[in-house]
């Protein structure tokens, strides 16, 4: 084609070039504008996109039939419709874009090169744009610069790269040829696509600034949301040691005067000997104080906590083993048998080590005391998507259906000797994480509670 006939295609697409920030649609655009037929007219056009962070060219998008019969069913359309270039440009849209990328997956996949590996060849691909020049590749299917996956596409004796590149950066390239005509690549239309290049590499470099500008403006609102959440999290934490302060002040003054009663009550057993009317009623009294005096215990190791804690990269693997080696000569004495089933791959989570150590106390040994008689414990780690999982599970009785939704209300409990308050604070403490406890059983099998995590802790 005559240098003047390349006039159309670049008046068409200069509205794209000088105002779109869609990379996408500057890309769309550009390589319509090299396919169309009354302007570059190459049958094929292939755009690789220079990854510098990564080192290598990746095949980015494609443009043109990918058979013979497409070439001829298209052509025949768009000649039937009358389509010029500037409507073949204003067509686009995300999905067309996305159709016709799609159509070329394998290709783009193929087209996907270590830039090393192409400079140690000699490639035209890596000259081309070393050298700021076109390169028009001739025998190409016997040429050993030529790498094979580049071969295999192509299958074309005949190509030519022209180098997208300017002051400031290498773009990429965009590679022609003629598969289906077989038409002679000249000189005239190696220049002249070497023209339109210029501005095509500016275009894409202004959207990928704007793509890359894009992108940190994304990561700061996700920081910006991170920290408001983290602020929320200091918030709640300030008033639960607000009320913390509250309830010790309360338990204090609960408990001085429950002392009182306690040892008032032991002297008076004294005066009333085993045999006496009035003895079973004192020891009622002792045993009640006992009772709440237990009670106080747990609210305040309760509140103790879910106090703001220090919190730190915690190796909850690590917790696990320490915790199973402390409780030995406990499981022992209960006869329980403890195995331990931990990831290796589970990584650190950062939250309060004293607290989680809590949450095992209070989870362990509700399954200890659910074996009566001794049984099988097992704790396993592992991941969920982006959770940490805890399970820990043990062979007892199970806890019946008509229980099950209220095992973690304040205060509720089965065992006589119970304060109700054990696994509520468990609960307490992983929800302060982040995290929920989740509890199935089965009557005569036994009972798994399962701790998950989120991996970002965000405390």
């Amino acid at each position: 084609m005559e240098a003047e006939g390349y006039l159309p295609a670049l008046h068409a697409v200069t509205e794209v070039l000088e105002l779109s920030l869609d990379l996408d649609q500057i890309i769309y655009s550009t390589l319509t504008a090299i396919t169309a037929g009354e302007s570059f007219g190459f049958n094929r056009a292939f755009f690789l996109l220079v990854e510098p962070r990564k080192g290598r060219l990746r095949g980015y998008f494609a443009m043109g039939p990918a058979s013979r019969e497409e070439a001829a069913r298209v052509w025949e359309e768009l000649g039937r419709r009358g389509e010029t270039v500037d409507d073949l440009i204003r067509k686009y849209s995300p999905t067309l874009f996305e159709r016709e990328k799609e159509k070329f997956r394998t290709e783009l996949d193929l087209l996907t090169f270590d830039v090393e590996e192409l400079r140690g060849q000699g490639s035209p691909l890596i000259t081309s744009i070393e050298n700021k020049k076109a390169v028009l590749v001739r025998d190409a299917l016997s040429r050993e610069d030529v790498h094979p996956r580049l071969k295999e596409v192509l299958n074309v004796s005949e190509f030519a790269v022209v180098p997208l590149v300017n002051p400031k950066r290498e773009v990429g390239v965009i590679i022609v040829d003629n598969f289906i005509t077989g038409e002679e690549i000249r000189d005239g239309d190696i220049v002249a696509l070497e023209t339109f290049a210029r501005g095509a590499s500016l275009a894409i470099s202004r959207a990928l600034l704007v793509r890359k500008l894009e992108e940190k403006v994304r990561k700061l609102e996700e920081s910006q949301r991170k920290i408001r959440e983290y602020q929320k999290t200091i918030i709640e934490m300030e008033k639960k040691a607000t009320r913390g302060e509250l309830m010790h002040h309360l338990i204090h003054e609960l408990k001085n005067p429950l002392v009182v009663i306690g040892g008032i009550v032991n002297a008076l057993l004294d005066d009333f000997p085993e045999g006496s009317p009035q003895r079973p009623y004192m020891k009622a009294v002792v045993e009640e104080v006992r009772k709440l005096e237990g009670l106080l215990r747990e609210v305040v190791n309760g509140i103790r906590n879910l106090s703001p804690a220090d919190v730190a990269p915690v190796d909850l693997n690590g917790l696990i083993i320490e915790k199973a080696s402390e409780l030995k000569s406990y499981f022992d004495a209960r006869s329980v048998d403890c195995r331990l089933e931990l990831d290796g791959a589970l990584p650190h989570l950062t939250l309060s080590p004293a607290q989680f150590n809590c949450v095992l106390d209070y989870l362990i040994g509700n399954a200890v005391e659910a074996m009566e008689g001794g049984g099988k414990l097992e704790i396993k780690t592992g991941m969920e998507g982006d959770e940490a999982v805890v399970c820990i599970k043990d062979n007892g009785p199970g806890i019946p259906a008509d229980i099950r939704d209220r095992i973690f209300e304040p205060f509720f409990s089965t065992k006589g000797e119970g304060t109700g308050l054990g696994l509520y604070n468990a609960l307490q403490i992983v929800r302060s994480m982040g995290g929920s406890i989740e509890v199935e059983s089965e009557i005569g099998k036994g009972t798994l509670f399962r701790i998950k995590l989120p991996l970002d802790q965000g405390v």
